[in-house]
């Protein structure tokens, strides 16, 4: 059998707990049961202004908002340490999902812009070549 050539060395598409790779498909090869099962991925939440990290409001790392000074705007859903600026949801997120994901206990899934659904998690597996697509597939 040809093997193919391991593009990522041993360290892309392959789950680090079973050495299992991760079976890459095309998205056009499973539209429709795709697009009934997956939902949109608008990744972490950042901030408006500068694009860092935002943490939700409640989070025990973040200084108590309500009584902080100098906090610009507070009392929404987010906010960013280093702009001291809270925010809502809707300006946490951007307007396009950056992917769809699929997370239903049996299987695990993400569809990158590419057009390609990494599944890194189901309860089958084959033996094949390699995946000449040497991305690393998004945790979900």
């Amino acid at each position: 059998m040809n093997y193919g050539i391991d593009y990522g060395s041993g360290t892309t598409n392959i789950d680090p707990e079973t050495g299992i790779r991760y079976g890459v498909i095309p998205e056009n090869a499973v539209l429709q049961a795709w697009a009934d099962s997956s939902e949109p991925d608008y990744g972490a939440p950042s901030c408006p202004k500068c694009g860092n990290d935002a943490l939700p409001i409640g989070d025990e790392s973040l200084p108590d908002i309500d009584t902080a000074e100098n906090w610009e705007d507070s009392g929404r859903d987010f906010a960013c340490l280093d702009c001291r600026y809270s925010f809502d949801s809707s300006e946490a997120y951007g307007d396009e999902p950056s992917g769809f994901a699929l997370d239903d206990g049996e299987y695990k899934a993400y569809a990158d812009e590419y057009g390609d659904i990494f599944i890194t998690k189901s309860p089958y597996y084959t033996f094949a070549q390699y995946c000449s697509r040497a991305r690393p597939a998004r945790a979900i």
